[in-house]
């Protein structure tokens, strides 16, 4: 019983009453940090209306918040050490050492350090934002996420991509909203060298001017022959969208009543296949 109450004694209740009060006090700053940057949010989307403004303002507050809080627990860890005399110890020998446990660190958790450097220059720099749509490595999605480590991408199947950061600031990527998210669309058809040109580009034009998806006062579709190739002539129907998705649903609506419509000219389609590389 004796010996029981020899460790209590030991115990430094100071210490550990005083490393609860800087956990407190980490909880409420964070939840201070992180009231003010939902005040700062909401004063900038005041200022700057706009579905564009309002995302890149999103961007850079939440890599702020995960900033912040984590700045805020190593500051609060660091500080509760400090009053327990074995772990001062420790962050004496450790401090002491800091220059060779920098480099170790840094050389063995490289890809990571590289990643959450990343994310930080890709949330100040801004080649895309939250809500924005692109596409890597042949995927397209929007983007729901960027974290200090990876950034999401939700693609048009519900799928989710999780990317390093540092593959996205090395690699090339298409952002479909960034600037000017309009889009002029394109579909392709082949027809054949009999057929009446003068009334194929007359179908296809009033079929794409009566597409739902076009972007209203924009220029009318243009018709054009593109290409003459050994066995068909290529033409192509151009329209200008609001944005990819709808550029999708103008050449899907065009290409389904295109075809239809250039079923009834005479010898509309050509004879042979075209070739694969027009």
């Amino acid at each position: 019983m004796e010996a029981r109450w020899q460790v209590v004694r030991q115990i430094p209740w100071q210490g550990l009453l005083l490393s609860a009060l800087i956990l407190a006090v980490a909880l409420l700053a964070d939840r201070l940090w992180s009231l003010a940057l939902d005040r700062v949010l909401a004063v900038r989307r005041s200022q700057q209306a706009g579905k564009e403004a309002s995302e890149s303002i999103e961007t850079r507050v939440r890599i702020l918040g995960r900033l912040g809080r984590a700045a805020i627990y190593l500051v609060a860890a660091a500080a509760a050490m400090s009053h327990f005399s074995w772990l001062r110890a420790l962050s004496t020998g450790l401090w002491a050492s800091a220059g060779v446990a920098g480099l170790v660190v840094g050389m063995a958790a490289r890809g990571t350090l590289g990643n959450a450097i990343a994310g930080v220059t890709l949330a100040f720099s801004q080649p895309f934002r939250v809500g924005d749509l692109v596409t890597l490595r042949n995927e397209t999605g929007t983007v729901e996420d960027i974290t200090l480590m990876y950034t999401l991408i939700r693609t048009g199947d519900n799928r989710r991509l999780v990317i390093p950061n540092d593959v996205l600031s090395s690699e090339v990527l298409y952002n479909h909203s960034i600037v000017d998210s309009r889009i002029l669309a394109t579909v392709k058809f082949h027809v054949g060298y009999r057929a009446d040109l003068g009334e194929v580009t007359r179908t296809l034009g009033q079929v794409a001017a009566q597409s739902k998806a076009l972007l209203a006062g924009a220029a009318p579709p243009s018709v054009a022959v593109a290409e003459a190739g050994p066995s068909a002539i290529r033409v192509e129907v151009s329209g200008w969208t609001a944005n990819q998705a709808q550029a999708w649903a103008f050449q899907g609506d065009v290409r389904e009543r295109g075809l239809s419509a250039l079923a009834s000219i005479h010898e509309a389609f050509p004879l042979l296949p075209p070739p694969q590389n027009s």
